[in-house]
């Protein structure tokens, strides 16, 4: 819930503020590698379709979940199958692997952001003591800067964290661009780097450079704890969609292509899957570079860190639903959930490459593109069941039951449909399926319900008579439904058709597609 008191442009500040941390985190270290390889243009057109798939799902959960009152991302897809056990577990062991595998492969990628920078500042002569794996720095980055980020109860509250950041990032991002330009951005007038087509020579490394643009864009895990935090209602969902849309296809986007493009053009064919491995600044002001990225990349872990921490108070504690805040709880799986991670890290700290891959083949496909785009056609497409009413519609209702019983010889049926209609009367065959939102279907003629306060006229024909409902109104921010297309114009049905139908099923396309390329990727480079 938000600050009592907070403004709604306040609200979506901060959420853009955590969904950019988030979003870029380790992400911008490999993209003038992807660039490098693409070309520039392609590279860009790439990047912006994946950024807009994400945004498309993520704006699927955060709409499905307010529809289905639900807070976690294993809960509302759960709620979207009604709640079927099965589909539940595939969704909480594709998040417990996303967030295990990117913890564990950022922390890997701490071990040899603190290598780097141990070699640069003390120009190869690394203490002995220190080793020459990056674990030192690793254990001591996650100690005094991860874990107590993590351990901040909203996850809203990294705000100010992000801040400093970003700020760093800002800093990389400046030295990448003069030294480029100083450079006189060589690889692009030596033809290395095309605009508008691949590069020459780079063809068997695509599937590989599109595989990290693929997996450079998800948020999904983060949306629905923060959309816990922002204000009740559709006010609240907007806002968030709101923030995923300018973070993810104007921040995210923007980083992306800066840093990817001129980072490219600097080195070429000779970029480093980890940028910071191409040296851009001379002697020692390399390894303080070095050290400004490790805290970043330190800073950016928290966010997956306190998503994983909801995820387990879900699981463990709250059977797939948000659960009252509790410090000693909350610290003790917060403790646990990096400590394992990085353990995994401590006894595998170069396998980065290998851990983020298996992440993204498996979770991300999974949680930011299957699940949603399943949810999105459950909730469109199928005729929705009833559900239980409110308690003061169940209450309004129970008291008329018996007199409708009563007129109805025994025939009435009382059930809710789409969580804002009440269907009162005759026989469940005989109810009119496009029934109004806020409406009494009685079925009968000449009965006066309750106190009087709603009647049903008598009827010259035997058609179905629709009044208003006492304490039933229609919950705003509902999910569309393919019903909408009665009342609309017929010019619009095909647009409408293509948003639902044909655009989840190209994000489904490019999400199976390029995972499965990055996976025999993998493999084939592990054997």
């Amino acid at each position: 819930m938000a600050e009592e008191g907070e403004s709604p442009s306040r609200a979506f500040r901060s959420a853009v503020s955590t969904l950019t941390l988030g979003i870029l985190g380790s992400s911008v270290l490999p993209l003038p590698f992807c660039f490098s390889r693409l070309g520039v243009f392609p590279g860009l057109g790439v990047a912006l379709i994946v950024a807009f798939a994400n945004a498309y799902t993520g704006t699927v959960l955060i709409r499905a979940a307010g529809h289905l009152k639900k807070r976690t991302y294993e809960g509302t897809v759960a709620a979207a199958f009604h709640n079927k056990a099965g589909i539940r577990t595939v969704a909480q062991l594709a998040l417990v692997l996303l967030l295990f595998g990117t913890l564990a492969g950022d922390a890997a990628l701490l071990a040899d952001t603190g290598q780097l920078t141990l070699e640069d500042l003390t120009r190869g002569n690394v203490p002995g003591w220190l080793g020459d794996s990056g674990r030192i720095p690793m254990i001591a980055l996650v100690s005094l800067l991860v874990l107590p980020l993590s351990l901040s109860r909203r996850m809203r509250s990294l705000e100010y964290a992000a801040v400093a950041g970003i700020g760093l990032l800002l800093v990389l991002t400046a030295v990448i661009i003069q030294e480029t330009i100083s450079a006189g951005f060589p690889a692009i007038v030596s033809g290395e780097l095309p605009l508008i087509k691949v590069a020459p020579g780079a063809e068997a490394q695509l599937p590989e450079a599109m595989s990290v643009l693929f997996f450079a864009f998800y948020l999904q895990p983060m949306l629905l704890p923060l959309l816990s935090e922002m204000p009740e209602g559709k006010q609240g969902q907007d806002l968030l969609c709101s923030a995923l849309n300018v973070t993810t296809l104007v921040i995210a986007f923007a980083a992306y292509g800066i840093v990817g493009i001129f980072g490219a053009a600097r080195w070429g064919l000779a970029t480093e899957g980890d940028v910071l491995v191409n040296k851009w600044l001379p002697g020692r002001a390399t390894g303080v570079l070095d050290a400004a990225m490790a805290v970043y990349l330190s800073i950016s872990m928290a966010p997956m860190a306190i998503t994983l921490r909801f995820l387990l108070d879900s699981v463990v504690v709250g059977k797939g639903d948000l659960i009252a805040y509790s410090r000693s709880r909350d610290t003790w799986f917060t403790i646990g959930g990096i400590s394992t991670a990085t353990s995994v890290a401590v006894i595998w700290p170069e396998k980065a490459e290998k851990l983020f891959s298996v992440t993204g083949c498996t979770g991300v496909l999974l949680v930011s593109y299957v699940l949603p785009v399943l949810v999105h056609f459950k909730l469109y497409w199928t005729r929705r069941r009833p559900e239980v009413a409110s308690s003061d519609q169940e209450a309004w209702l129970l008291e008329d039951a018996s007199l409708l019983e009563a007129n109805l010889g025994g025939s009435g049926v009382i059930r809710r449909r789409d969580s804002s209609v009440a269907v009162i009367g005759g026989s469940a065959d005989e109810v009119e399926e496009d029934i109004e939102p806020g409406m009494v279907d009685s079925g009968i003629r000449g009965i006066t319900i309750g106190d009087g306060s709603h009647t049903v006229e008598p009827l010259r024909a035997p058609l179905l008579t629709l009044r208003p409902a006492p304490n039933v109104v229609e919950r705003p921010g509902g999910y569309p439904h393919i019903r909408e297309l009665r009342k609309m114009a017929y010019w619009k049905i095909p647009l409408v058709l293509c948003w639902h139908l044909v655009l989840p099923l190209l994000v489904l396309v490019l999400g199976v597609g390029t995972s499965l390329s990055a996976l025999a990727l993998s493999l084939k480079k592990w054997n």
